[in-house]
């Protein structure tokens, strides 16, 4: 564009291959002023829709083709503004009337400030234009391939891919090597790694929430009874925060045989918040030293209080089964 060597664009690949990565970064290092119009295959189906858009995204005349085709020139010409067309899906808009493609490369070959990119995975696209609309097209053709040829070079991009997030190794690389097996494809492999990411972090939280639990069972009983009672407080007036000073009238519903005070409460709180089930708020004016009214927030959810219940029903005393009898 900045030559005026060529207005027009073809760029084939297969899916995920980096066609829409490429024209974007080749864009945002275009130095000149210019308006980018993305049309989508399958979103703008008709000619009809493609003109409302394009009359919409420039501000130009959409109510007719003949009109709009004047304006768009007109707009190139007195704007002085570069106009990129991305037409993703390309072989979409090759329909069987191509009046709108016809229109946009005449005027890009009469004014020279408009480019029209098309995105296909179909090398046999030109073959689709028709005689009037190729011979306006500069049948200038960028096909895209894997950035990989062996097995050894597709775990190479793999880890490119992952962005240093894992190493290829173990049972990563077997998964792999076996992926590689059945599909090359560059989209099937980010599938692939996608979904795998996924997993992983759905383990990681399963194990988080194990490892709660399993701290939440080998509590005292006193500590998990103010436990307890905190996520009872917060589920009841639907805040995230408590403190101490919330948590005091409540300490009589724990059936135990002794007082539980004020200190023991801040006992029970402070080794809470030492095994990771309960936080101070950086935002507490108090900082990190535990008062009567410091903020304080939960770890755990639902479905750990439920998981912990289930699991320490037998060492619970009947009242406190009936206190929390709405948690099950």
């Amino acid at each position: 564009m900045t030559q005026k060597d060529s207005t027009s664009l073809l760029v084939c690949g297969a899916k995920g291959v980096g066609k829409s990565a490429l024209v974007d970064r080749c864009l945002k290092s275009f130095d000149q002023k210019h308006i980018k119009v993305r049309l989508n295959g399958l979103l703008h189906a008709t000619d009809a829709i493609c003109i409302r858009f394009i009359a919409k995204e420039l501000g130009i005349d959409d109510s007719d083709l003949s009109k709009f085709s004047v304006s768009l020139r007109k707009f190139c010409q007195e704007e002085n503004t570069k106009v990129v067309f991305v037409l993703d899906l390309f072989d979409i808009f090759c329909r069987k009337q191509q009046t709108l493609l016809y229109n946009l490369f005449d005027i890009s070959q009469q004014t020279g400030n408009i480019c029209i990119i098309g995105m296909t995975t179909r090398l046999d696209c030109i073959e689709l234009l028709e005689k009037r609309v190729k011979s306006r097209m500069n049948q200038r053709v960028i096909v895209l391939s894997a950035p990989y040829k062996s097995l050894q070079e597709y775990f190479e991009f793999a880890e490119f891919l992952l962005e240093g997030k894992l190493k290829i190794e173990g049972t990563l690389k077997d998964k792999l090597r076996d992926q590689y097996s059945k599909n090359t494809s560059v989209l099937s492999l980010k599938h692939f790694l996608l979904s795998f990411l996924l997993s992983i972090k759905e383990e990681q939280k399963i194990s988080e929430k194990d490892a709660k639990v399993d701290a939440m069972c080998s509590l005292s009983y006193l500590n998990l009874s103010v436990l307890f009672l905190a996520f009872k407080f917060t589920q009841t007036h639907k805040t995230q925060t408590f403190n101490c000073f919330s948590l005091l009238p409540l300490l009589c519903e724990i059936p135990t045989q002794i007082t539980v005070t004020k200190p023991l409460l801040f006992h029970a709180v402070n080794e809470l918040i030492e095994c990771g089930l309960i936080v101070i708020v950086a935002s507490s004016k108090f900082g990190l030293y535990l008062t009567e009214w410091t903020s304080l927030s939960l770890t755990i959810d639902e479905i750990h209080i439920k998981t912990a219940l289930t699991a320490c029903e037998n060492n619970l005393p009947l009242k406190m089964k009936q206190l929390l009898g709405t948690l099950q």
